[in-house]
């Protein structure tokens, strides 16, 4: 249990109180995971989102060169850029849950005492 801070407290107190927190909140996410069953990220979308990227870059030189469309270039050069934001967003939430997962793996299951 956490104590409360009093007057004469030292402050070296606050940030293992704040880690002890975050460790729980960290036990009760990876639990959550555990039993999360078949709610999982689906990575269909990010395929998506790639071959949308590579169409688009594929399809910019050839509507300004080619094609001498220089507004449908910049729209298509636009759609990259954002899609591009779109695809390193999930990847780095991809990542992120990996990492999430691996760590709870690793951890030993949890302990309930009554």
């Amino acid at each position: 249990r956490l104590r409360r801070a009093r007057d004469g407290a030292s402050a070296s107190s606050t940030p293992l109180a704040c880690r002890r927190r975050r460790r729980r909140l960290r036990r009760r996410r990876s639990q959550a995971f555990r039993e999360a069953g078949a709610a999982r990220q689906n990575i269909n979308l990010l395929i998506y989102t790639l071959g949308l990227v590579a169409l688009g870059a594929f399809a910019s030189p050839i509507l300004l060169h080619k094609l001498g469309w220089d507004v449908a270039a910049l729209l298509s050069d636009s759609l990259v850029v954002v899609e591009s934001g779109v695809l390193i967003f999930g990847l780095s939430y991809l990542v992120a849950n990996a990492w999430w997962i691996a760590r709870s793996l690793l951890l030993p299951p949890m302990k309930f005492e009554m």
